[in-house]
């Protein structure tokens, strides 16, 4: 932080102030039991269709056309699967 320009410099504290205090309240959602984060396009229990479609054969193409998601978003949702 040393190549900036004073005015920034004088910014920086207050502004690892503001990403330490967001951190703290971050930390206590989740202690609450909060859930972060993007939801889920699909349901564990639409994966779990989706894996007994593939297994029958059906291609991957077509049963992401029918939940209205990609073929890599079916892939990555079946790899999170036991």
């Amino acid at each position: 932080m040393q190549d900036e320009p004073p005015e920034i410099a004088r910014l920086v504290p207050a502004r690892q102030t503001i990403n330490r205090a967001e951190a703290r309240a971050g930390a206590v959602r989740v202690a609450r039991g909060a859930k972060m984060g993007r939801k889920p396009k699909m349901t564990p229990l639409q994966v779990k269709e989706t894996l007994h479609r593939v297994d029958a054969g059906e291609p991957l193409c077509e049963i992401a056309q029918g939940y209205r998601v990609s073929h890599g978003t079916l892939r990555k949702g079946c790899q999170k699967l036991p």
